[in-house]
């Protein structure tokens, strides 16, 4: 699934959550595709960490300060899974909301769009 990280933000169960828009909407938060980042793809990597993560996927929200440049495009791959507990979660007008009670579960690829290559980049683990 390719889009850009609009947050990332640390579960309670461990998994890096992600939420990946189609495009960078204007001045606000838009509806999102889901996908998680489990502990065990993370584990013994340096760039899977938050911080590394962060860095790479300049989201809108989840940093300190607001990326130059804006969020970066990446392609995400991983299974599907249906998680019921966004079942109900339906787009709605006024506050994003998930696309899908689908989600790239875990995340166990990911590129990332390289300007200057004009081309997804692998994002080593």
């Amino acid at each position: 699934m390719e889009g850009y990280v609009q947050r990332i933000m640390q579960a309670p169960d461990g998994d890096l959550h992600l939420d990946l828009a189609e495009r960078v909407p204007r001045g606000g938060f838009g509806n999102y595709a889901i996908a998680e980042i489990t502990p065990e793809w993370r584990r013994g990597s340096a760039s899977f960490r938050y911080d590394a993560l962060l860095a790479a996927f300049r989201p809108r929200l989840g940093g300190i300060t607001p990326w130059e440049g804006g969020p970066r495009r990446v392609r995400l791959r991983g299974p599907l899974l249906h998680d019921a507990s966004h079942e109900d979660a339906r787009p709605r007008r006024s506050a994003a909301a998930p696309l899908s009670a689908w989600e790239i579960h875990p995340v166990t690829g990911i590129e990332l769009w390289s300007d200057a290559e004009r081309r997804f980049v692998e994002y080593p683990r």
